[in-house]
């Protein structure tokens, strides 16, 4: 294991990653869609995952705060030097590596996906067509192409718990029931969103976050 303000992340793809989990950071606190130090995001390099920690404010995010996880072996071939904490995050982050190969996943606090887990509280999913923003999520990976805006994307929910690693199962189960969804939706906490590339993972987490402003706003005109 190399230990250090940067160690293995000195130079080549993983520094890029980590430049780049430091400020898709900043813009998801911009954006609203995290707070304080909640949330977490990694993107993948070959086999190694670079994650952004737990206890640090997203939109203060540095080099040398991110751990580094070889995916085959599961451990980490980078720590930080501050006396940090893995994400808890990073079980969840290793469904949607596996199950999906995906190449970065996000996770958001937005206040859009607590709002929609209580408007279908007994909905195994939330449906939604007819917006344009239909264009620009995959059906599961851009591979499958993209819907349109006369098809019906589903996105699954699954119940929160008390610790966030605990989720792993149930996450891992929706991926896999619903091949064609880029996102799940944690009741009352957020959504897991991945792709086929750090650019794919950062425009499916705001197309999907756009759909469910769009839907909440659309829904409350219809109804005054």
């Amino acid at each position: 294991m190399n230990s250090g303000e940067l160690g293995c992340l000195e130079g080549g793809d993983l520094r890029i990653c980590g430049e780049l989990i430091c400020t898709i950071c900043q813009d998801l606190y911009n954006s609203g869609w995290v707070t304080g130090t909640g949330g977490g995001i990694t993107i993948r390099s070959g086999d190694a995952i670079v994650i952004a920690p737990s206890g640090v404010q997203k939109e203060r995010m540095r080099l040398e705060h991110l751990f580094v996880m070889s995916l085959k072996t599961r451990e980490y071939i980078h720590k930080p030097l501050q006396p940090l904490k893995p994400s808890q995050c990073t079980p969840l982050f290793l469904a949607a590596y596996t199950c999906r190969d995906a190449y970065a996943c996000i996770h958001t606090h937005s206040q859009e996906a607590i709002l929609l887990s209580e408007l279908f509280p007994n909905s195994d999913y939330f449906s939604a067509s007819g917006f344009e923003v239909l264009r620009h999520i995959p059906r599961g990976t851009k591979k499958n192409g993209f819907y349109s805006i006369t098809d019906t994307v589903k996105i699954p929910f699954i119940d929160n718990t008390a610790h966030e690693r605990d989720l792993h199962d149930s996450l891992k189960a929706a991926i896999l029931a619903y091949p064609e969804a880029c996102a799940v939706i944690v009741r009352d906490h957020g959504i897991y969103c991945w792709g086929d590339s750090w650019q794919d993972t950062k425009m499916n987490t705001e197309a999907v976050e756009y759909l469910f402003q769009a839907y909440l706003r659309s829904r409350k005109i219809k109804s005054n």
